[in-house]
C-alpha cells in the first residue's frame, strides 16, 4: 500500500512509509533513507496512488524537457560555428589591401555614376 503525503507518494512498510521516486523508464525507486511513520492517513493501491500523482504525465514531461534540451543544445552549437565562420570572414575582408578596397569601391561609384548620367 502507498500513501499521498505533500505531493510525495511513499511506500507503506510496517509502521514506516519510505519515499517514492520515479524514473524516465517509468521504474519506481524507494529511498530507504527518507521514511515518515504511518498514522492514519488514508493508504492507495498502486493504480490509485500512480493516478492521483499523475505520474504518467510528470514522466512524459520531464522527458520533453530532456528531448528539447538535447535540441537546444545542438542549436547553440550550429550557432556558435556560425559565429565563427562569420568571425573569420570578417577577418580575412579586413585583411584585403586596403587599395584592393577602394577600387572596388570606386568601381561602384564610377557604375553608378554613369548610370545616373545615363538618365
Amino acid at each position: 500500500m502507498y500513501l499521498i503525503e505533500e505531493g510525495k507518494a511513499y511506500f507503506i512498510k510496517g509502521d514506516k512509509a519510505y519515499k517514492v521516486s520515479f524514473d524516465l523508464n517509468k521504474n519506481m525507486k524507494i529511498d530507504e533513507e527518507d521514511c515518515i511513520d504511518v498514522k492514519n492517513q488514508p493508504k492507495y493501491t498502486y493504480d490509485v496512488m500512480y493516478r492521483k500523482l499523475n505520474i504518467e504525465y510528470m514522466v512524459e514531461k520531464q522527458k520533453a524537457e530532456k528531448s528539447d534540451n538535447a535540441i537546444i543544445n545542438s542549436l547553440k552549437s550550429e550557432n556558435e560555428k556560425l559565429k565563427l565562420e562569420i568571425k573569420e570572414l570578417q577577418e580575412a575582408l579586413n585583411k584585403k589591401p586596403i587599395e584592393e578596397q577602394k577600387s572596388k569601391v570606386s568601381i561602384e561609384e564610377t557604375k553608378k555614376l554613369n548610370a545616373k548620367e545615363r538618365k
